[in-house]
């Protein structure tokens, strides 16, 4: 699961860096970089996030009728 072995990951480095650098500091770099690979999906795959990943020869997966995001 990618969810998982990231946030493992992010943990892992947090807790090995907790004297060199604040946590409050630390939490901001990884929002911006999580945002800014999200907005570079929308932007550069025409509102993909998942940079086209879900993309199956052969296979569409299609959004529920009616969507929204609540």
């Amino acid at each position: 699961m990618v969810t998982n072995d990231s946030l493992q990951t992010l943990d892992t480095h947090i807790s090995s860096n907790k004297k060199c650098t604040p946590k409050l500091v630390q939490m901001l770099y990884i929002c911006t970089v999580t945002v800014v690979v999200l907005m570079m999906g929308w932007f550069l795959k025409d509102g993909d996030p998942a940079w086209g990943r879900l993309n199956v020869p052969d296979k569409d997966f299609l959004l529920p009728e009616p969507f929204n995001w609540v």
